[in-house]
C-alpha cells in the first residue's frame, strides 16, 4: 500500500493527494495520467473527504481550490458527485 510522501505525517492530504504524491504512487505526472480513470476516482475521493470536513467544520460559502492537480478538469465532476 502507498504510505504517502509527507515528511511529517506520511498519509495526510498533502502526502496522499498532491501532485508529487500522484507521481510517486503512479510513476507518472498527473498530466500523463489524464486518461486513467482509477487515478482520478481515487484523487477525487481524497479531496472530497477533505472538503466534506471543511464544509462541516467551517460552513464556507465558497471553496476555491488551486494547485497543479486541480488543473485536471475531469476531477471537478468526480468531486461534486462524491460530495452529493
Amino acid at each position: 500500500t502507498f504510505e504517502g510522501i509527507c515528511p511529517y505525517h506520511k498519509d495526510c492530504l498533502e502526502g496522499m493527494a498532491s501532485g508529487p504524491a500522484l507521481e510517486k504512487r503512479w510513476g507518472k505526472k498527473g498530466n500523463d495520467l489524464a486518461e486513467n480513470e482509477e487515478v482520478w476516482e481515487m484523487e477525487a475521493d481524497y479531496l472530497a473527504q477533505a472538503l466534506m470536513q471543511y464544509i462541516l467544520i467551517l460552513c464556507p460559502e465558497k471553496i476555491i481550490m488551486g494547485g497543479g492537480v486541480m488543473k485536471q478538469q475531469q476531477l471537478f465532476p468526480l468531486i461534486r458527485k462524491k460530495l452529493a
